[in-house]
């Protein structure tokens, strides 16, 4: 039916009785059937009424083993899953008939722009929960969409709704009753229900329910339909599904649930079954969490969480501080790094990061073992201290100093010993290479001038390359 046919139909019905229930109103409907509001004895519930005309073109007994097995679930009732409270052929009408619970809740498809965030893992978890149920059940729902999924005003509850096209396990077996129609919806078909290759076995329906719950998902989290853009013509939705693998990049949910929509949407049945587990789906517990864990550590040293609303402006301050100028020490050992590799030379180096007492001063030396391979005769260690002048803007004074040694130097030593400023400024990771490189050489080139057999260190086993600064300048 069409949407003027399934109105007039409707229409028609309204205010009839059909197998005891009264239509008291109008819901929705389909290409198979439509949904009005019944009554029965005082109970409630939405009446699903098949389209005769459908039945006889496709034959009454393939139709009536379709709505049989909706009525097999009577009495067989889970949480998120829309119950089967009556049904059959009424007689008096000549209609065949589902009654199932009413639920006052819009559809997914109706809330997804306000869904908030935080509520995506328990809805999607209850979906699964209810097509779990179903699969317990040896049944195969083979039509979860956003449409058909209630959704409570408050976002606490989803209920599996339009149960019309379910199918047992190893249906193929007995009778080839779906390869005349295309049941389901295209758009959140798997590759292999599209093209009917899906394999007719738990764990082959199973691939497909995996699918359309990672199609759900991707609704959820990227608020439009999967594969929006692609919708007409028909054959470029085909294409779509069959290559095209959906695009989820989203900040605001967790990124465990962008990975689950991401496997789930996997093109290959046998991957997805090997990427995705029932368990995925499972609401997290709020228990322990690494945010608690750091609390504690915080608490143990003294610190004071970045969430907890007692801090000062004064601590609030420093764990900015502290927080940049690190990022700002993650780039520059970066930079470094891949110097030292690039070139080829001095290597292997050993990097130690040293933190300041104080919040916006921190740094990290680079030690290279004295070698012949190298020709140094003394091991090098490469000094950068890093200060935090503002945070906003990352502007730093960044200082120089290298030693030349028989062992590693401590903090304590370091922290002791000279400097040399090299740049102040906004630190900009791309301008940065060529001052280090201004700084490392020539250090470098110093300490290999020092011979034990001809010009050792004199009286002591370390000695300041940054104080010898006479010839700097040759």
């Amino acid at each position: 039916m069409d949407q003027v046919q399934a109105k007039r139909f409707a229409q028609q019905l309204l205010h009839k009785t059909i197998g005891g229930w009264e239509l008291i109103d109008t819901c929705n409907a389909g290409k198979s059937a439509v949904v009005l509001k019944g009554v029965k004895s005082g109970e409630i519930a939405a009446v699903k009424i098949f389209d005769p005309e459908l039945i006889e073109r496709f034959g009454e007994d393939r139709q009536s083993a379709r709505i049989q097995r909706e009525l097999s679930l009577r009495g067989k009732e889970h949480a998120n899953l829309v119950k089967i409270l009556d049904g059959g052929f009424c007689n008096q009408t000549k209609y065949w008939f589902v009654a199932m619970e009413f639920i006052d809740a819009p559809n997914l498809a109706e809330v997804i722009d306000v869904l908030p965030r935080g509520q995506i893992r328990k809805l999607i978890s209850q979906v699964a929960s209810a097509a779990r149920f179903l699969e317990e059940l040896q049944l195969a729902h083979r039509d979860i969409k956003p449409d058909n999924i209630a959704v409570y005003p408050d976002f606490e509850k989803a209920i599996l709704l339009d149960l019309g096209v379910i199918r047992p396990f190893g249906l193929s077996e007995m009778t080839d009753e779906d390869q005349v129609t295309f049941v389901g919806t295209l758009q959140y078909s798997s590759p292999e229900f599209l093209l009917r290759d899906e394999i007719d076995t738990m764990d082959g329906w199973r691939a497909v329910t995996y699918y359309q719950l990672g199609a759900v998902l991707y609704d959820m989290i990227e608020r439009k339909r999967i594969f929006s853009d692609c919708v007409n013509p028909y054959a470029r939705l085909v294409r779509a599904i069959e290559q095209q693998m959906p695009v989820i990049d989203s900040k605001d949910v967790p990124p465990d649930l962008v990975l689950l929509a991401r496997n789930c949407l996997h093109k290959d049945p046998e991957l997805r079954l090997r990427f995705v587990a029932w368990k995925d789906f499972d609401a997290k517990e709020q228990g322990e969490s690494a945010e608690d864990a750091k609390n504690r550590i915080r608490k143990r040293l003294g610190l004071v969480s970045r969430k907890d609303p007692t801090s000062t402006e004064s601590e609030r301050g420093e764990r900015a501080q502290r927080r940049t100028i690190e990022e700002v020490r993650a780039k520059l050992v970066e930079v470094v790094r891949e110097e030292f590799i690039s070139s080829e030379l001095f290597l292997p180096i050993e990097v130690q990061e040293f933190a300041d007492d104080q919040p916006n001063k921190t740094g990290f030396i680079v030690f290279i073992k004295a070698s012949e391979r190298n020709a140094l005769s003394y091991s090098v260690s490469l000094v950068f201290h890093n200060e935090l002048l503002e945070v906003e803007s990352k502007a730093v004074c960044l200082s120089f100093s290298a030693a030349i040694s028989d062992e590693r130097l401590t903090r304590e030593v370091v922290l002791a010993g000279p400097r040399m400023p090299i740049f102040e400024g906004v630190f900009e990771e791309s301008a940065i290479l060529a001052i280090v490189e201004s700084n490392i050489y020539p250090a470098l080139d110093k300490a290999q001038q020092f011979d034990r057999n001809t010009a050792g260190l004199s009286g002591t086993s370390l000695e300041w390359l940054s104080l010898i600064e006479a010839d700097k300048n040759e």
